[in-house]
């Protein structure tokens, strides 16, 4: 983990990345939902991923149906070149659905008043040149949704967050 600019990076160890890479493994399908937001070209300063994608990117978790990405400025308006903004579920901010539903990009996050994208998009890391929201923040929206589903992903970030940043 470096730290240039007041911008945290994080490195994905080696071993992860080795299976992220190879074409015919479990991490297939997440790598395709990364190229393809890659692929878009949305400028890196205005978006991050949020969700669950960013367990993924810290190899915490295998498998995510779909990624959430948070967009502000020009990351938003380069969005609705691809898609319509729509009511998001939550009726809290718009989402653009693109690619089949495999890529939504969000201009709020639920639930209202709780999140400050702007806030989550400058903090968040950038990991092999995309930009997720941290850890800390998605455990406490985890946390805040009361899903029984996340509370597993919820005791994977803690102990990583002990383990490898020596939080207590």
């Amino acid at each position: 983990m470096q730290i240039i600019e007041g911008l945290l990076i994080v490195n994905i160890p080696q071993s992860v990345k080795y299976f992220m890479e190879r074409e015919n493994n479990r991490f297939n399908k997440e790598v395709s939902l990364f190229r393809k937001l890659s692929f878009l070209d949305l400028p890196l300063f205005d978006f991050a991923v949020f969700g669950s994608a960013p367990m993924v990117a810290h190899g915490l978790k295998r498998s995510i149906n779909d990624l959430d990405v948070i967009a502000r400025k020009s990351a938003w308006e380069k969005a609705k070149t691809f898609g319509t903004p729509e009511v998001s579920r939550s009726k809290f901010g718009s989402v653009i659905s693109l690619m089949g539903g495999a890529i939504e990009v969000f201009d709020q996050w639920p639930p209202e008043g709780k999140w400050n994208i702007d806030k989550l998009i400058d903090e968040a890391e950038i990991i092999n040149g995309l930009r997720f929201v941290r850890l800390e923040v998605v455990a406490e929206w985890k946390r805040d949704s009361s899903r029984r589903k996340d509370l597993e992903d919820i005791t994977q970030i803690e102990n990583f967050l002990r383990r490898y940043r020596g939080d207590q």
